[in-house]
This record gives C-alpha cells, sequence and structure tokens, in this order.
C-alpha cells in the first residue's frame, strides 16, 4: 500500500463548452464503486485519468479528440468525481484510486496502456507506475512530481483543505496554494473564480474523503521510483508550484525528460499546445509491439 502522491490539483472554468462530443459513456463496478468512463477511437489504448475536482471529459476535452484520431481513448471519472459514486468514507480512497484504473483496464480486457495523469491524475498515474508498470506501456505525468519521505509535501495544507471541504467552505485554500508569485494578476484571477463553480459540482464531503483517504496512506520510496522500467515524461507549467516535485524526481530519475511549459500556470498548463503536443509526441515515440484487447469484454452502459 503506498500512497498517492497528492499535492496539487487541475482545474477548468466549468461549462457547457467544456464538455468536448464524440465519446461513449459507460459504467462498471470497481469493487462495489460505480465508476463512470467513456470511450473513444480505435488503436492501442490511452487511459486518461484527471485532476481533483475535475471528470475526465472536462480535464480531457481538448487532447481527448486528438489522441482519438490514433489510439483508443478511455476516460475514467475517478470515484468521487464526475458521474462515478462518491462516498463519504476515507477507507474507500487512497490506492483504491489506483486500483480502479486497473480494474477499468481488466474490465475492458486490457492488458496493457499508454497512460496519461494531470496533478492528481499524475499522483495517481506514479502510484501506477510503482505497482503495477507491467500494465503500462507509456506514461505521462502532467502537473506532478514526486518528493521523498520527509519532505514538504503540502500535507498540512490539504489537510487544512479536507476540513474547509468538510464544512462546505469551498477551495479557497487550494487556490491559494496554486496561485504563483510569478502570475498575473489575469492569471490569478481566472483561478480564484473557478473555486465557486468546482464548488457547486462537486461533492465537497466526498473531496474531503479524498484527501485524508491519499495522505493516509504510506508513500511511495525512493526505490520504487528508481526501479520503474517504464517509458515516462513530466510535463509542467514554469509558473506551477508543483515544479519543485518534479524537479525532486527528475534528480532521482534524471534519465526522465521533462516539458517546462513557459508561462503556464498549474490550470492552464494541461490545455496547452505545448502540452498535447509534448505527450501526443511521447505517446508516438514509445508503440506498443501488440496489444491485447477483448471486444467482447462485458461493458455496462
Amino acid at each position: 500500500m503506498k500512497r498517492i502522491a497528492v499535492v496539487a490539483f487541475a482545474f477548468v472554468l466549468f461549462s457547457t463548452s467544456a464538455i468536448f462530443a464524440g465519446p461513449e459513456v459507460h459504467f462498471f463496478d470497481s469493487d462495489g464503486v460505480k465508476i463512470r468512463y467513456t470511450t473513444q477511437g480505435e488503436g492501442d489504448p490511452v487511459l486518461l485519468i484527471h485532476g481533483f475536482g475535475l471528470s475526465g471529459t472536462i480535464q480531457w476535452r481538448k487532447i481527448a479528440p486528438r489522441l482519438a484520431e490514433k489510439y483508443k481513448v478511455i476516460t475514467i471519472d475517478n470515484r468521487g468525481h464526475g458521474g462515478s459514486e462518491k462516498p463519504h468514507d476515507v477507507a474507500m480512497y487512497g490506492t483504491e484510486m489506483i486500483e480502479d484504473q486497473v480494474r477499468l483496464l481488466d474490465h475492458l480486457g486490457i492488458e496493457k496502456a499508454h497512460v496519461m495523469g494531470y496533478s492528481m491524475g499524475g499522483g495517481i498515474t506514479i502510484g501506477f507506475l510503482a505497482e503495477h508498470p507491467e500494465r503500462i506501456q507509456s506514461a505521462v505525468i502532467g502537473g506532478m512530481g514526486w518528493r521523498s519521505q520527509g519532505e514538504d509535501g503540502g500535507e498540512e495544507r490539504l489537510l487544512a483543505l479536507a476540513d474547509a471541504l468538510d464544512r462546505g467552505e469551498g477551495f479557497g485554500l487550494l487556490f491559494e496554494f496554486l496561485a504563483s508569485t510569478e502570475a498575473t494578476e489575469e492569471q490569478r484571477k481566472a483561478s480564484r473564480s473557478m473555486g465557486g463553480l468546482l464548488a457547486a459540482i462537486n461533492d465537497q464531503k466526498a473531496m474531503a474523503a479524498v484527501l485524508r483517504g491519499n495522505l493516509t496512506t504510506p508513500p511511495i520510496t525512493e526505490a520504487q521510483i528508481k526501479a520503474i522500467d517504464v517509458p515516462m515524461i513530466a510535463i509542467i507549467g514554469s509558473l506551477d508550484p508543483i515544479i519543485e516535485s518534479v524537479n525532486a524526481m527528475k534528480a532521482v530519475r534524471p534519465d526522465m525528460p521533462v516539458i517546462e511549459i513557459d508561462d503556464a500556470t498549474h490550470s492552464t498548463a494541461y490545455g496547452s499546445s505545448e502540452f498535447i503536443e509534448g505527450a501526443l509526441g511521447f505517446i508516438e515515440a514509445h508503440p506498443m509491439a501488440g496489444v491485447t484487447h477483448d471486444p467482447t469484454s462485458g461493458v455496462s452502459h
């Protein structure tokens, strides 16, 4: 049991324009929790794992259609989020959020997939790499890195945010953390404006349980990071405070390429052309020799 490296999370302005067209919506049972996911396109599978407070549809609205031109794109709504079930029990989160990814691949009859995660989803991806590397062809880790045990990973800030969410006070503390001192006032204002919208579309007690569940599991060790034998890349905005954890991971894994997007914040990097092209290029550079996909696998709509 390892800690998902939840340090910070990605957000986007929620509106009807944030929903991209085309994917098929499905549900499956993940050890007693109903999980929503979508599929789009054909080819080698790419699993997309979204950040805290979002959904697969919202987070990946720009990159998913691009990927679907060449790949079978799968977006999951992590438990507690989007159209998935939202338990309030802390024990229902933590490493269960990694195992949901494995169970989804099993449900679809997919042996191995490319995996891309952003923010919390990037933390889940790192945990997935550490626990189930045989299921991953390549990994794109966006807006997230790794810190060794004992380093300040923001746990106190996240627990304070969990308490605020439990009280129904919204996401303000999170935006305070994500506000770079180098960001423009316009960028900071845009980030702050999302707080009320996120509070409106989320079950705040479920969000608090997500935070506490992830923070009560043991951390991923330096030895595990060094042992990952899967091609992986990190992509991060230059104005994202999380860049420190990316640099820490790079120090342990100097072979890991990093794309730093100039003047991008945590909430803007993943929608940028630099992120999209960098992720697409990395996936294309690591094609599968073969993949097991059983199209007769049971899928409940």
